[in-house]
């Protein structure tokens, strides 16, 4: 037991002798850009589609064209969304105007969406809808 005690008051002392740890430096890491996604509500079996007009070019960056996704009802024609995503370029406003029609109609567009985005200069993402 007295070994094991003398034991234990070495290894302590050798502890308390030893160098701290030097701390570690911490690098400032920019913010990563987060991309936008704008959903709009449609029925692709209609042969409607959602597209769109941007006032100001290279703020933004289409990534995805207005994909369609089935909404949660399972029944034949049942609604769903268009998506699109645009990844932010570089700071600045645009507005971003949507129209709802069928492509080959002349007709005016049956319904209509606007969102101005601004992207700070962090590459930061805002979108007010109009």
């Amino acid at each position: 037991m007295k070994n094991l005690v003398w034991g234990i008051a070495i290894l302590l002392a050798a502890c308390a002798g030893a160098a701290p740890e030097k701390p570690q430096p911490v690098e400032d890491i920019a913010p990563v850009p987060v991309d936008l996604v704008i959903e709009l509500p449609g029925n692709i079996t209609t042969g409607y589609s959602w597209s769109y007009t941007s006032s100001q070019a290279g703020i933004i960056r289409e990534k995805a064209a207005g994909e369609y996704v089935e909404g949660a009802a399972v029944r034949a024609g049942a609604g769903g969304s268009f998506t699109f995503v645009f990844e932010p370029l570089k700071p600045g406003t645009t507005t971003l105007r949507f129209s709802y029609a069928r492509p080959w109609e002349s007709r005016p567009p049956s319904a209509g969406a606007v969102y101005v985005i601004t992207v700070d200069q962090s590459l930061g993402v805002s979108a007010v809808r109009q």
